[in-house]
């Protein structure tokens, strides 16, 4: 199963994005800190996860495993730029630096992440990097 979380631009505290999955129509938004913050986002890339007791939250989360100079970054509810120490949160509702509805989304997300939780994998992607696929990035 394969998550994607599509950011969008970062606005100094935190950068707002939209999560899908290619097996399943669900889709929530997702709040990560800001590339300047204390525990900046995760660089782009495409990460195992795996679904296990959070230490900080004592429920099963989804721990994105393989991050460079990383650890116990995982996907969990949350509303604002300081719920998170360089994890995602997700929510049903955004605005600027907001995730609403956070433990209603994760609760969504979990039950379909549960039918297929030994082959899962997250892939963050950046803007720059959409907008070169799709042929509307800046140029000369």
């Amino acid at each position: 199963m394969e998550i994607t979380v599509k950011r969008g631009a970062d606005d100094g505290q935190s950068v707002i994005g939209q999560l899908s999955i290619d097996t399943d129509p669900f889709t929530c938004y997702t709040l990560e800190p800001s590339i300047k913050a204390q525990y900046p986002l995760i660089q782009a890339g495409r990460y195992k996860v795996a679904l296990l007791l959070s230490p900080r939250f004592g429920e099963i989360t989804p721990h994105v495993q393989g991050v460079p100079g990383r650890s116990f970054i995982e996907i969990h509810p949350g509303n604002k730029p300081k719920d998170t120490l360089g994890c995602t949160l997700v929510g049903e509702t955004e605005a600027i630096d907001w995730v609403g509805s956070s433990r209603a989304a994760f609760v969504s997300l979990m039950a379909v992440l549960e039918k297929d939780q030994d082959d899962l994998w997250v892939t963050y992607v950046d803007p720059t990097v959409m907008n070169a696929a799709s042929g509307t990035g800046g140029g000369d």
